[in-house]
């Protein structure tokens, strides 16, 4: 779980889109947002939930390989900061 200082909800959706490569879904909750998708290579379920805050969004990555959930949440750190 990653906190990050986001004030565009667009850009956010757009880096997470491109990075992660995953389709959103809908969330039942207000300022939630879900992605979802596989992994290629083990065919392993991928879901991130944003929840926008005031200031701050908390990213969260659910993945069965510890591994791929932490590379995912760097990538997306990375990504955001450099954009």
């Amino acid at each position: 779980m990653a906190s990050l200082e986001v004030t565009d909800a667009d850009k956010l959706k757009t880096v997470i889109t491109r990075t992660a490569n995953l389709g959103q879904v809908a969330s039942a909750q207000e300022d939630t947002y879900l992605y979802t998708g596989k992994t290629l290579a083990h065919q392993c379920d991928v879901l991130v939930q944003v929840k926008m805050g005031d200031e701050k969004a908390t990213i969260t990555v659910n993945c069965e390989k510890i591994v791929i959930g932490s590379m995912l949440i760097k990538d997306i750190k990375l990504a955001l900061s450099s954009s």
